[in-house]
């Protein structure tokens, strides 16, 4: 391999790191097989493949996605003009990233990883992605569909955007419908509980004030005393004045 090929080829396995890197960014985060960029029902041993063969990629270890694709483009135009390529045959229309860390796209991809190795969480969001390819049949096939359909039915075939594509599109659908509405509950429980704990806290300091109003009256009560006895030895003092003018 010539020293041009030999840096091309570097250059081309650059800026497919880069656009790897910027693919899981832009993926949808809610769903694993976005994430990885699997089609629903992928088996476990096709996940693990998948994780592998993308991890060798863009691993923080091996790689750095630190200019996005800055770097490896300028390199590579510069390469390629100075082999004298006419300009038409230059790569055209690659938007320049900004800074984005390799280890940020790798833990999405750990955890999307991670969901569909885990039964009970890969059971959450295969229960999401069969009601969606469910809704997705009956959009498609109308009053003709069936649950049952394989995804290699010839009436799948050559769609667009594609039938797994519009799968995920729905997922996207309900999974935001499902964090909105998860979100909703969890503001009125804290609304509740943030008006049970109002209710608390009021009750609390009832009973603190009637507490301190008992212990002043408590306190007051050697002055009651007294001023009843001032008052009752006045009261007699007057009765008996009155019967000595009489």
């Amino acid at each position: 391999m010539s020293t041009v090929d030999s840096v091309l080829s570097r250059n081309a396995n650059d800026l497919a790191k880069q656009l790897e890197v910027e693919r899981i960014m832009k993926a949808f985060k809610l769903n694993p097989y976005d994430i990885l960029d699997l089609p629903f029902g992928a088996s476990e041993a096709d996940v693990k493949k998948q994780f592998r063969k993308k991890s060798l990629l863009i691993h923080p270890d091996k790689y750095k996605h630190e200019q996005g694709h800055e770097v490896s483009l300028r390199r590579l135009l510069g390469t390629i003009q100075s082999i004298r390529v006419p300009v038409r045959n230059r790569p055209q229309g690659l938007a320049v990233g900004t800074a984005v860390g390799t280890a940020v796209a790798f833990d999405f991809m750990k955890k999307a990883e991670g969901q569909l190795s885990e039964p009970s969480k890969r059971a959450e969001i295969d229960a999401i992605m069969t009601h969606s390819r469910t809704l997705v049949l009956k959009s498609i096939l109308g009053t003709g569909y069936s649950i049952g359909i394989a995804d290699t039915d010839p009436r799948l075939a050559n769609l667009t955007p594609s039938f797994d594509l519009q799968i995920r599109a729905k997922a996207k659908e309900v999974l935001i419908e499902d964090e909105l509405s998860r979100r909703r509950k969890q503001k009125l429980t804290f609304a509740n509980e943030g008006a049970e704990k109002a209710k608390q806290e009021a009750e609390v300091i009832a009973r603190k004030r009637k507490v301190e109003d008992q212990a002043k009256w408590e306190e007051r009560r050697e002055d009651r005393i007294k001023d009843w006895r001032d008052f009752s030895n006045k009261k007699k003092k007057v009765k008996k004045n009155a019967h000595v003018l009489g």
